[in-house]
């Protein structure tokens, strides 16, 4: 006995799921693009916000923590910060209760 045919269902499901992705990414795109909002369809929402994430470079973390003990300045911390503006999009159901007619 062979595992192949699992491996078979297996490889192809990974690429459906592929496929599947790029077409959300698609969807989610063209509704980023009309902005920050809420966006309804027929049974789901879609939520578009943007916000802003601040991360630290992985090396300077630990060294970082340290100043930071030592009331190290804001601009320090600044200068050592990496800034990203994000914009993404959540996906709600909607409730009957919910639904505007």
């Amino acid at each position: 006995m062979t595992n192949r045919h699992e491996i078979d269902q297996a490889v192809e499901l990974t690429k459906q799921i592929e496929t599947l992705q790029k077409r959300v990414d698609a969807i989610k795109a063209r509704i980023k693009g009309a902005g920050v909002g809420v966006y309804e369809g027929d049974f789901y929402a879609a939520k578009v916000f943007a916000t802003t994430r601040k991360t630290q470079d992985e090396k300077l973390k630990d060294r970082i923590a340290k100043l930071i003990e030592k009331n190290i300045s804001d601009e320090y911390l600044e200068e050592h910060t990496k800034v990203t503006d994000i914009c993404a999009v959540r996906f709600e159901e909607i409730k009957a209760d919910e639904k505007v007619a």
